[in-house]
């Protein structure tokens, strides 16, 4: 019976079930590229690197072993760029 319901369900509403499996895959993927960098900061902050420096190292290095642009990495880290060069957080 429940198998029933769970196809009926499937066939009323087929872009929702695809929207919102693309949408756990999405942000999956965004938790395991920050979950990286803060592994990879804390490595190097082990190396005696101080906070900031190893964050900045940490970016860089994610973003290219993930074929991320190091801009994505600063919007997803929350840092906002202003259009005079300028950057705040």
């Amino acid at each position: 019976m429940t198998e029933q319901l769970a196809s009926k369900k499937l066939t009323l509403f087929p872009n929702f079930v695809i929207i919102a499996t693309k949408f756990a895959e999405f942000f999956g993927d965004i938790f395991d590229v920050l979950t990286a960098i803060s592994k990879r900061k804390m490595a190097f902050m082990h190396t005696d690197m101080n906070e900031n420096d190893a964050l900045i190292k940490a970016e860089f290095e994610i973003s290219k072993e993930y074929h991320i642009p190091l801009l994505d990495i600063k919007k997803l880290l929350g840092v906002r760029f202003i259009p005079t060069g300028m950057v705040e957080n």
